[in-house]
């Protein structure tokens, strides 16, 4: 009796969707990217962000007069960063980019990454965050994808 294995599925199929078809850079900025963007933006303005605006910054933020504060909320002083935070087809490091080459990257101004990485600062105030609903959906739209890309045709 002769026993013959194989499979149905391929990983060259599956390498081949991630580095080529758009549908698989499309799905990572749907469900992904552009959710780190709108949960970071929210982060800020609801005041999430720790630690905590002292009460002592607080006061020298309502006193000055230029530029004018708009909210007491942690980074969100004068909405500069908050705004900055968007999707971009700047190029990053191209060993990156092998991968997923029709992603967007997320860029804010450069203060920020000294609150996100604790650069200059001695407080660090992580801002970039997806929330837990968003990074599921994701995953069940990716894996969904995965398991379709790796099928082998019959």
């Amino acid at each position: 009796m002769k026993l013959k294995i194989g499979n149905n599925f391929s990983f060259l199929n599956l390498l081949r969707y991630v580095i080529t078809n758009p549908e698989f850079g499309e799905t990572v900025n749907t469900h992904i990217t552009d959710k780190i963007v709108e949960d970071s933006k929210s982060k800020i303005r609801e005041n999430r962000v720790k630690p905590r605006t002292t009460d002592a910054t607080l006061k020298r933020r309502r006193a000055r007069k230029n530029p004018p504060t708009i909210s007491d909320s942690t980074l969100y002083d004068t909405g500069k960063l908050h705004d900055s935070i968007k999707l971009t087809n700047a190029e990053v490091d191209p060993s990156f980019q092998i991968f997923a080459k029709t992603t967007k990257n997320i860029e804010f101004i450069e203060y920020g990454k000294y609150h996100q990485f604790k650069g200059l600062s001695k407080k660090r105030r992580e801002f970039i965050e997806v929330k837990r609903e968003n990074l599921d959906k994701a995953e069940e739209v990716i894996v969904k994808n995965f398991n379709k890309a790796m099928r082998r045709k019959r």
